[in-house]
């Protein structure tokens, strides 16, 4: 079973993970299912050529992104963001049985996404806020700033509170404000740097970082976790 992702995350998980390595299958692979997607998600709207090549770029520069989070120190939230978070953490492991199967929802294709060993091996970049990227990451980022900014967000206020969302947009350009939004509100949340990309170079699934110490690397230690550390036991005995 899938691990639940936050409401305020649940949209950029779902679009990271329209790619699945295992089975070579991408719900973005043309135009038709651009358009599937965005309805399913109320983002509809007109779609071409030109919509699928912007919206797969920015989802390359999205999962590069998030692929990130394991090298980046966690942040601090704010304090209310973090008692819901402990709240939500202790129940979610309450109900997690060790040996939990990892997601029958599709998993993510790097697309785009470095693999763990060019991530470990490329030289550091240092970025405004002290993070330090390696030159991939940092050229990731950038691709998402030169979305965002063709991309009107405004505030919206209703019964159900204060949100943003894309201004008098629609199709892609909808779908990438609410994106971009659900970004910015889990960065100011401290809770952003959670959601990441597995290690497993077979699944490259975007994952919430549940632990408390947000330590994961996988998206299931029971499968992804287990196979990486059998691997790299077989190495070590070979190598001895």
């Amino acid at each position: 079973m899938r691990e639940k992702i936050p409401d305020g995350l649940a949209l950029v998980a779902a679009f990271a993970n329209t790619v699945d390595v295992e089975a070579g299958t991408d719900e973005l692979a043309d135009v038709d299912g651009l358009r599937r997607w965005l309805a399913a998600h109320g983002h509809d709207g007109p779609a071409g050529d030109a919509e699928l090549a912007h919206v797969r770029d920015f989802r390359a520069a999205l999962r590069d992104e998030i692929a990130a989070h394991h090298d980046q120190p966690a942040t601090t939230p704010h304090r209310e963001t973090a008692t819901r978070h402990a709240e939500a953490a202790s129940r979610h492991e309450a109900a997690t049985q060790p040996g939990d199967g990892k997601a029958s929802q599709p998993a993510a294709h790097h697309d785009g996404a470095a693999p763990a060993a060019q991530r470990d091996g490329a030289a550091p970049a240092t970025q405004p806020g002290g993070d330090v990227r390696t030159g991939e990451q940092a050229g990731a980022r950038a691709r998402l700033n030169a979305h965002a900014r063709g991309v009107p967000v405004r505030v919206a206020l209703d019964l159900g509170g204060v949100r943003l969302e894309a201004a008098g947009a629609s199709g892609v350009e909808s779908l990438l404000g609410a994106l971009l939004a659900e970004l910015l509100l889990a960065e100011r949340d401290g809770v952003w740097r959670r959601l990441k990309i597995c290690d497993a170079e077979t699944c490259r699934e975007a994952f919430y970082d549940w632990s408390k110490n947000s330590s994961r690397r996988w998206c299931s230690m029971g499968v992804c976790g287990n196979r990486s550390k059998t691997r790299a036991y077989r190495v070590r005995r070979r190598e001895s």
